[in-house]
Parts: C-alpha cells; structure tokens; sequence
C-alpha cells in the first residue's frame, strides 16, 4: 500500500512539472513596442524615427532641417493613404466574416489594400531616395547598411524572427499589415 501512494506521489509529481514547463515554454516574449523583445530584436518601433536619421555622422544644420522637413510632408501625405488603408483592411474582415461572404466585395477590397500598399511603399522609396540625395557619399552608405523601413521593428521570439508592434505596448503575438 505504502509503496503505490509512493507510485502515485512521484506520477503526480512528474505530471505537475511537466505542466508548469509546458506553460513556460508557451510565453511569448514580451517587448515595448519598439522591436526591443525577447532575443535580439532591435528595430526602431515607430517605423520613421527622425532621431535615427539625425543620428548619421557630420550632418550639417542644413541637412537635418531639410530631412525633417521632408519627414513632415511625408508623414503628412502618408496620414491620410495608411487611415484608409486600415479602414480597408478592417472592411475586409468584416466581409470575410459575414455569414454570407459576397466574393464580389472581398475581391474589391483586396484590390483596394493592394493599390494603397503600392502607394504606401512608392512613397516610402520616393522619401528614401529624396533623403539619400542630401547625404554625403559617407552618409549615404551608412543610411544604406540601415534596413529598410519595412525591415525595422522586428524583434525575436523565442529563437524566431517576429514583428513587434510598431504602434507600441508590445505584449503579445503582432502581425504586421
């Protein structure tokens, strides 16, 4: 008798750790919103950062003043391209939600995320390239050793390459739009 409550003590034990290990290793990694999470994640969260561009070597006064005002308008031109494109994507999941899915209204609204992706990254190049033209040949191979915009904010998960959210408060599984 005494030796099968001892059995039963060491199953329950073994099942208890097996339980507690299995709920650690399923925790995300946990993040601040600027791409900072579990591993070597070290994007820059906010997508554009100013700061960042200032942060090349020897920039003249004028310089950074011309890349801030080409941060201006494009933040400007892009407000209103990226809140239509989130009110496009959140279309889409209402259509495809529906009870009864009209293929016809999907299909448009895909198309409509895809026209205003194509903006959004034509103007992302098109802001690139203005601020490469106001760099010095040292400061333009810096800036092109960064990533791409679309390339920062990732961060790692767990052994695997994962996006934090680049609007901030990074507390769990994100997916980039």
């Amino acid at each position: 008798m005494t030796k099968r409550i001892i059995n039963f003590g060491g199953i329950m034990l073994i099942a208890l750790l097996m339980t507690v290990s299995a709920n650690v290793f399923a925790q995300r990694g946990q993040g601040n919103g600027n791409g900072n999470g579990q591993g070597n994640g070290n994007g820059q969260g906010n997508g554009y950062n100013s700061n960042r561009m200032l942060n090349l070597p020897d920039l003249t006064d004028d310089q950074k003043t011309k890349i801030e005002d080409l941060h201006i308008k494009n933040r400007k031109e892009m407000t209103q391209t990226l809140n239509l494109l989130h009110e496009k994507e959140a279309r889409l999941q209402t259509l495809e939600t529906a009870d009864n899915v009209d293929n016809t209204a999907v299909n448009k609204t895909i198309d409509e995320i895809t026209t205003l992706r194509n903006k959004k990254f034509k103007s992302r190049s098109a802001h690139r390239q203005a601020i490469r033209s106001l760099l010095t040949e040292k400061q333009r191979i810096i800036f092109d050793s960064r990533p791409p915009r679309g390339e920062r904010g990732k961060g790692n998960r767990q052994g695997k390459r994962g996006r934090g959210n680049r609007g901030g408060n990074y507390g769990g599984p994100c997916f980039q739009r």
